[in-house]
């Protein structure tokens, strides 16, 4: 297919399986289209997203992962600097898991785990399907390095999706990446804002990783913005980082890498 055939064929299949917040069927924006094939395709080796907060980039991670990991019986890691970073995109999984019955049905539950108590709490970190396949969070714990040494030793997986990517600090980075050994085909998607010229910035500028950008204008076309929300956030700090996706400049920087207020 062409680009706009796949997105079209992305749009029409996610209307038909999935629901929104409101229990309509959802409508996903072109550049949400992208994310979710970049996911169901694994097209491309390497990827990186940048895109503004609350613009519907863990719903369309969320529905390509249960799609893709149900179908190929493939295992996927969600990974991120601190538990609950790593838990919004895990959360979208379980809640778009009841959209349909033909997902639900293939949860393989905890014994004592009921269907409606995990409808309602949503607070697994995994997600088995009976026929194989699988949705696990990991943490990366930026706070201390030794914890995030023994969170991701021993642990690997094909498929890894780094949330968040630009606040994982580069060793850890690197810990995150040893998971992908041993799996010859591999995938890596990192995700987040451009907050500190770091891995993040350096995966940017590498011609190995397909890249999809989004900033507020791109969202504001769409309608899941509002002008006036806009303005209102432009006014707050970071609007240069959430919502326009810039890189800081190297003078914003100081030497121990943290970002001047």
């Amino acid at each position: 297919m062409n680009l706009q055939q796949a997105r079209q064929v992305a749009k029409e299949t996610v209307k038909a399986l999935f629901k929104d917040d409101y229990g309509n069927p959802y409508e996903m924006t072109t550049w949400q289209c992208d994310i979710f094939n970049t996911i169901l395709t694994r097209k491309y080796p390497r990827t990186q997203i940048i895109a503004p907060r609350q613009s519907g980039k863990s719903d369309s991670i969320s529905m390509a992962l249960i799609i893709r990991s149900l179908t190929f019986k493939e295992k996927w890691a969600i990974v991120a600097g601190q538990k609950d970073k790593a838990m919004i995109i895990m959360n979208r999984v379980i809640q778009h898991t009841f959209d349909n019955e033909m997902f639900y049905k293939q949860l393989e539950l905890d014994s004592g785990m009921a269907l409606d108590r995990l409808r309602r709490e949503r607070s697994k970190d995994h997600v088995t399907w009976r026929d194989g396949g699988s949705v696990q969070v990991f943490t990366a714990d930026t706070r201390n390095k030794n914890r995030t040494k023994e969170a991701l030793t021993g642990f690997g997986s094909p498929n890894i999706i780094e949330d968040e990517s630009s606040l994982i600090p580069d060793d850890s980075h690197g810990m995150i990446l040893s998971m992908l050994g041993g799996h010859p085909d591999n995938f890596l998607l990192k995700i987040g804002n451009p907050f500190y010229r770091n891995h993040f910035m350096k995966s940017w500028n590498n011609s190995k990783y397909k890249k999809i950008f989004v900033d507020y204008n791109d969202v504001l076309a769409e309608g899941r913005y509002t002008l006036d929300y806009i303005e209102e956030m432009r006014e707050q700090p970071f609007f240069d980082v959430l919502y326009e996706c810039k890189f800081p400049t190297s003078d914003e920087i100081t030497p121990d890498g943290f970002r001047k207020l």
